[in-house]
């Protein structure tokens, strides 16, 4: 709905099974390699912005699974280590912003002209009884032991803002 701002979990990954190990070591294979989501909405690719190195905002329409960060703290994606005393880290991309933005029409319907995401990495926290992400550090996917359960909670955030500047044929 236009104009209601809401945050909501998307799902939860079910306890680690018997499996869990190899799917953890899939999981971080796939972020190693910088394997990207491709997210449409209302029939248009949602995009990523991000700074380049001169400063200059960089959109694309494509953001990573996760991020891996090495021993030295580089990275092939636009992540930033959240934890700098750590060495080689891996971390996934559990919660999305979304900044949906939309033209008011006379007839008092809106149309969506911009889409952008922000992905973080955000850990898992129970409040109330209920899972859920916390804004309180990333997600590590990194268990010293291998029958430390790794439970992923997968969260959402939507803001509608009203854009009249855009015309919804030229989004």
């Amino acid at each position: 709905r236009s104009g209601i701002n809401a945050e909501l979990p998307l799902r939860r990954d079910k306890k680690s099974d018997a499996n869990s190990w190899s799917e953890l070591e899939s999981l971080k294979r796939i972020i190693n390699m910088n394997y990207q989501q491709h997210w449409v909405v209302d029939n248009m690719p949602v995009a990523w912005c991000t700074d380049d190195s001169g400063g200059k905002s960089v959109c694309t329409t494509s953001f990573p699974v996760g991020c891996y960060i090495d021993k030295n703290g580089e990275t092939r994606s636009k992540c930033e280590s959240p934890d700098k005393a750590a060495t080689e880290q891996y971390y996934i991309l559990n919660h999305v912003s979304l900044r949906i933005e939309y033209k008011q029409k006379d007839d008092g319907t809106g149309r969506v002209v911009a889409v952008k995401v922000t992905p973080s990495s955000r850990a898992e926290d129970i409040v109330n009884g209920k899972r859920t992400c916390s804004n309180n550090g990333a997600l590590l996917l990194n268990p010293e032991d291998p029958n430390e359960e790794v439970g992923v909670p997968y969260t959402y955030s939507v803001e509608w803002v009203r854009n009249d500047n855009i015309e919804w044929a030229s989004r």
